[in-house]
Parts: structure tokens; C-alpha cells; sequence
């Protein structure tokens, strides 16, 4: 127990940390739904960048990008589970067969998030709970459509195409983790001195 390579992420501890879902680029099932009989289609990312150009054929597209200035063509099976009356769609992963709503890239391929070894971002803030509330904070003050706003900021006006019942929820939600998060503070703060 608690030999040479333990801890956090390994023999760096926790100056190495593993890579997010949050900051990869990645493709999602969910934009090929409505695209899947032989078209082509061009996704890209960082301000067009990065760009890849997918072919669908119903049952799989074919990825054709550049990595390290060399052509690179993948091919990812779609599979479909029956859900209620309809059914939905999954990436069968080009490399481990996994069902996945979505493939990640990180360096040359596509692959699912398991293959990559990817994270989430909760996971690693999750032994702090002052950064924990922070993160979640700042995400539902997204949903909420406030975009770079100050931590205590609460929203006045509904999002477009949000309900009232839903923005009133999102909104109460919101006020308690602001509290909540106002309590740790005032916990932490307690326990220094």
C-alpha cells in the first residue's frame, strides 16, 4: 500500500493529470441522425481549423481527415438499440467495437472514451468540494445562458425556447448550490484558523 508509483495519476502524482471529455474534440451520434443515406458532410472545430469530412451509408460513415500532415481514412459502424416506439442510434468504436454516442480524437484516430483513457472533468475536481460546486455553478449558469458570468450571478430573463417551469427549477436549483457553495467557504475558512 502506498508504494512507489500510487496516487493520484501514477509516479507524477498530481502533477500529471488525465485528459478531459470536456477539453477533446469529439463527434456526436446525435448530428449524423438525420444524415444517414448517402450524404457527406464536413464538421469542423477550433474556428475551421480542423476540419474532417464524413461520408454516411446508413449502416457506417467513413472519416477522412489529416493528422500530422497525413491522410487518414476510418470507418465507424452505427448500431441502433429499440427504445419505446422509436430506436437510438450509437458508434460501434472503430478500435474496441464499443457502443458509444461518441468518438473522440486525440492525436491520429478516433476512438471512444475508454480507449483514449479520458476523464471527466467532475472526476478530478471531486476531492475539492469548494471546486466541485464551482464547476457545477458555472454549468447550470450556462444552461441558464449567462456566458461568462460572475459566480454569484443569477439570471433575470428566460433562455429562448426554455420553458418558464424549467427556468424557475434551473434557477432555485442554482440559488442552492450558491449557498451550498457559500457554506463550504465559510466551513473551509473555519477549519484554517
Amino acid at each position: 500500500m502506498g508504494g512507489l508509483g500510487s496516487g493520484a495519476y501514477g509516479f507524477m502524482g498530481p502533477l500529471v493529470r488525465k485528459r478531459t471529455v470536456e477539453e477533446t474534440m469529439h463527434l456526436h451520434i446525435q448530428n449524423f441522425k438525420d444524415h444517414l443515406n448517402e450524404k457527406s458532410l464536413t464538421y469542423s472545430w477550433d474556428k475551421g481549423k480542423k476540419s474532417i469530412r464524413v461520408l454516411t451509408k446508413g449502416d457506417h460513415i467513413i472519416l477522412s481527415y489529416y493528422a500530422d500532415k497525413k491522410k487518414i481514412t476510418t470507418r465507424a459502424n452505427i448500431d441502433s438499440t429499440k427504445v419505446g416506439y422509436g430506436k437510438r442510434l450509437w458508434f460501434n468504436c472503430p478500435s474496441c467495437e464499443t457502443r458509444t454516442s461518441r468518438l473522440y480524437i486525440l492525436g491520429r484516430y478516433f476512438c471512444c472514451r475508454d480507449c483514449h483513457g479520458l476523464t471527466y472533468l467532475t472526476c478530478q475536481k471531486s476531492g475539492d468540494p469548494l471546486d466541485y460546486l464551482y464547476l457545477k455553478i458555472r454549468r447550470l449558469q450556462r444552461k441558464l445562458g449567462l456566458e461568462n458570468p460572475n459566480v454569484n450571478e443569477i439570471p433575470y430573463f428566460k433562455p429562448k425556447n426554455m420553458h418558464y417551469k424549467t427556468f424557475a427549477y434551473l434557477k432555485s436549483k442554482l440559488v442552492d448550490l450558491q449557498a451550498k457553495r457559500d457554506r463550504e467557504f465559510i466551513k473551509q475558512c473555519n477549519m484554517r484558523f
